[in-house]
C-alpha cells in the first residue's frame, strides 16, 4: 500500500492530510487535541531546561506566562541571511513534531511506500525549495 501525504506548512498554522493511493478517502492530521484539523505553526522553548514543545502545547505554554522564547513565522527568516540557519533547525524541529503526529495517528496503517508534499511560496529560490523538500 502506497500513502500520499500533502502538508500546507503556513507561516501560522500548518494542515496535514493523507489518502492510500487507490482511493478517495482523505484523512487529516489532528492537532494535539484531537479534534482540530488546524495546527498552529509554532514552537515554545522553555527558559529553565530548555525544553521545546509545539503547537496548541507552545501556545498553552506562552498563555501561562512560563518563562520562554515563543517562537513564531520561524519559515520566514529562512529569508533573513542573518536567521535562515536558525530558521532552518526550528523548521526541521516542527516538522519532526509533525511527523511524530502523524506516526501516532497513522500507526494501525502499514504503508509499503509514501509520496510526500509540502507547500512553499513560488517565490522562494532553489536552494530554498530543495530544503523544505529535504
Amino acid at each position: 500500500m502506497k500513502v500520499i501525504v500533502g502538508i500546507d506548512f503556513g507561516t501560522s498554522t500548518t494542515v496535514v492530510r493523507y489518502r492510500e493511493e487507490g482511493t478517495d478517502v482523505i484523512h487529516s492530521l489532528k492537532a494535539e487535541n484531537g479534534k482540530s484539523e488546524i495546527i498552529p505553526s509554532v514552537i515554545f522553548r522553555q527558559k529553565e531546561n530548555g525544553i521545546a514543545v509545539y503547537g496548541e502545547e507552545a501556545i498553552r505554554k506562552e498563555d501561562a506566562g512560563i518563562d520562554g522564547e515563543f517562537i513564531t513565522n520561524f519559515k520566514m527568516d529562512l529569508l533573513n541571511p542573518d536567521k535562515k540557519e536558525e530558521a532552518k533547525k526550528n523548521i526541521i524541529e516542527f516538522l519532526t513534531f509533525i511527523h511524530s503526529l502523524f506516526e501516532e495517528q497513522t500507526k494501525a496503517m502499514h504503508p509499503d511506500t509514501m509520496d510526500v508534499y509540502i507547500s512553499y511560496p513560488a517565490k522562494w529560490s532553489d536552494d530554498m525549495v530543495t530544503f523544505m523538500k529535504q
